[in-house]
């Protein structure tokens, strides 16, 4: 019966083949949320979906890493993020080139957090909107939401570490005074810096090895408020990179009439 669901997606199925969960993501969200989620179930077209059952990949994604790469290259709508993979997950680079690749450190802490926010999630009967407007409201001081901001912060300590950037000092999850939003706002402009030197060394080690970059400078790139012409940098900071980045070789993610 197929015309219950348009069609069967076979590039999705074949990819999910193997696996048993996959990560997904709204399109559109008010909180960037990473979550897992069977593959014998038809799934959302207002999702992305993406073959990567591990830890690993999620502690990577829900990370203080890939979150300001994120906003910086995807659009918005309204005052939500409109998550658009294509400029912020094909571009973005893991801390080793295949984002399958499994980290112990981050399987582990990556578990933790995920079963830690699931069971305060089944516990209050809360969804991951409103878990995450607790997490990053500093009125809210329960236990439960300070240990899940003390896991997130453990979780991005281990992701930094992972791409060798122990230098950089992890921001407070929820910044509780105007020094510790400086010092976040600061900490992602270091982050976006380091993320785009990366993402042209991977793409340059492609090209090297005959490989080429799967959508390389493909379009013209974004301007930070969404119109077209070159990368200016979060808000305006002065920041300026010549194009759009390169896709980094991530290889499967489906989107829109994929999913």
């Amino acid at each position: 019966m197929w015309w219950q669901f348009g069609e069967s997606r076979p590039g999705l199925n074949g990819a999910l083949a193997d696996f048993s969960r996959c990560l997904v993501t709204a399109r559109v969200t008010k909180h960037l949320c990473f979550s897992f989620q069977p593959t014998d179930r038809v799934l959302n077209e207002k999702l992305y979906v993406f073959p990567l059952p591990a830890f690993t990949a999620f502690a990577i994604l829900q990370s203080c890493v890939h979150g300001p790469w994120t906003w910086l290259l995807s659009s918005t709508m309204k005052s939500d993020l409109n998550y658009s993979a294509s400029d912020c997950f094909e571009t973005f680079p893991f801390p080793q080139p295949d984002p399958r690749t499994v980290i112990p450190a981050l399987e582990e802490i990556g578990q933790r957090l995920y079963d830690v926010r699931a069971a305060y999630m089944v516990e209050t009967q809360q969804g991951l909107t409103q878990t995450y407007n607790r997490l990053k409201d500093p009125a809210c001081i329960d236990a439960p939401i300070l240990a899940l901001r003390r896991l997130h912060e453990e979780m991005d300590r281990a992701v930094l570490d992972a791409y060798g950037w122990s230098d950089l000092t992890v921001p407070p999850f929820c910044p509780m005074s105007a020094e510790e939003h400086k010092a976040l706002e600061a900490f992602q402009d270091a982050v976006i810096d380091r993320l785009f030197v990366l993402n042209a060394q991977r793409a340059e080690e492609e090209r090297a090895a005959g490989m080429g970059a799967k959508g390389a400078n493909k379009g013209k790139g974004k301007t930070a408020g969404g119109g077209k012409g070159k990368v200016v940098g979060k808000k305006g900071n002065g920041r300026k990179a010549n194009g759009k980045p390169d896709a980094a070789g991530q290889g499967t993610m489906f989107e829109d009439d994929d999913t």
